[in-house]
């Protein structure tokens, strides 16, 4: 445990270097809040990838992100496309029920 604790404050501090907006989930999952960091990455999806390499690179750890307009729907995300998946959710209201209609309600 002591390990996991570690390499745990090793990832946050990673996480951190990306965006201090953060939300921990658990000693292995949170929640980034990128909407200050935009103008440095240009977009949502060159940021998951670079987090993503360094994670990989640093920890040599796979990580699954989900990228979305709300928390519920960012965990959805990062949980579909599981190990080392990203999963970028629609931000249009419609195109969101689209996306969430073929699933099961249990996975909802």
């Amino acid at each position: 445990m002591s390990h996991y604790s570690e390499v745990s404050k090793e990832l946050m501090a990673i996480i951190e270097s990306f965006t201090p907006m953060i939300e921990l989930l658990s000693v292995d999952e949170a929640f980034l809040d990128a909407r200050g960091v935009m103008r440095q990455w240009k977009s949502s999806v060159k940021l998951a990838k670079a987090l993503k390499n360094k994670i990989k690179n640093e920890l040599n750890l796979t990580a699954s992100v989900g990228i979305a307009a709300n928390k519920f729907l960012a965990k959805l995300g990062s949980d579909l496309n599981k190990p080392d998946g990203l999963t970028v959710v629609p931000m249009d209201p419609e195109r969101i029920i689209e996306f969430l209609a073929p699933m099961s309600v249990t996975r909802i």
